[in-house]
């Protein structure tokens, strides 16, 4: 990996947070692979595999009222790229986040989340 695959690994995770946001569910091959898949189990839900399986998951979830990714970290683990992320949203006075562990590949469209895994780690109350 060089400065350019970090810089654009790093697009991508960002990304996600304001396409979600957006509901730009059309757009989820800027930040999925085709083949991705994104395990919930961690936040109390369940695996989802394929992009429009993902996409339609993100369209009938419940979604608090905007998501935050932050300290990016990527490194290379066992001939793979992978990345770790933390993760804060909203909801209501309440505050929930946790950790996005993913593994990246480098795609003919650029590189894009294969797998994503969400785990809560904490919550939070604004009182």
């Amino acid at each position: 990996m060089n400065d350019s695959d970090l810089a654009q690994i790093t697009n991508v995770i960002a990304l996600y947070a304001h396409l979600v946001d957006e509901k730009a569910w059309e757009r989820f091959d800027e930040v999925f692979a085709a083949d991705a898949v994104f395990d919930f189990t961690g936040v109390g839900s369940r695996v989802v595999e394929g992009l429009d399986r993902i996409r339609t998951f993100f369209a009938e979830a419940t979604h608090p009222s905007a998501h935050h990714t932050t300290n990016i970290a990527i490194f290379e683990q066992d001939g793979r790229v992978v990345a770790k992320s933390k993760w804060l949203v909203p909801f209501g006075d309440q505050w929930a986040g946790g950790v996005y562990d993913d593994i990246v590949v480098r795609t003919p469209a650029g590189w894009r989340l294969l797998r994503r895994a969400a785990t809560k780690k904490w919550d939070l109350s604004a009182g």
